[in-house]
């Protein structure tokens, strides 16, 4: 059985994720794949109340890490519907942090045979700044592939027939 950790989490409706996971499923009879999402932590702010100064979402009962949690469900059920409709085995782990040590982690945890980086484009994408899939290639002995974004495809959502 081939074991695959996809890290993603913007990206995670991507088309060119669902693409090389479908390459990955033609490939492979036995797939597992793990989602491992990184939960932006960034806290939210907004302005423009009564009083003319910023209201901590928190305060007025805003959950910001369920809202971010729920967002991410709703990008990657798509993809997990497909993959586990072509038959391989889904998991799914957020989790809050570095990415680099949220991958030491699910290394750690079980034999993985592959990490597929899904990100944004070069500009946009703070994983490719802080130059992650390098860094998971220098720390870790598991083959990395890196899988950029198409934005002309954003709108359009997941076309792809896994």
């Amino acid at each position: 059985m081939t074991q695959i950790l996809v890290v993603a989490n913007k990206t995670l409706g991507s088309r060119n994720l669902a693409d090389t996971l479908e390459a990955r499923l033609t490939a492979h009879r036995e797939l597992t794949v793990t989602f491992l999402v990184p939960l932006d932590p960034t806290p939210m702010w907004a302005f423009g109340d009564p009083t003319g100064g910023a209201v901590w979402l928190g305060d007025l009962g805003f959950d910001w890490n369920r809202e971010v949690r729920e967002q991410a469900a709703e990008r990657i059920r798509p993809l997990q519907q497909r993959l586990s409709t072509r038959g391989a085995t889904v998991a799914t782990q957020m989790t809050a942090g570095d990415p680099l040590r949220a991958v030491g982690t699910a290394l750690a945890l079980g034999t993985i045979d592959e990490i597929v980086i899904s990100t944004l484009p070069q500009g946009l994408s703070r994983w490719l700044r802080g130059d992650l899939p390098h860094r998971i290639r220098q720390e870790f002995a598991v083959p990395v592939t890196t899988v950029v974004e198409d934005l002309r495809h954003r709108r359009t959502g997941l076309r792809s027939p896994i």
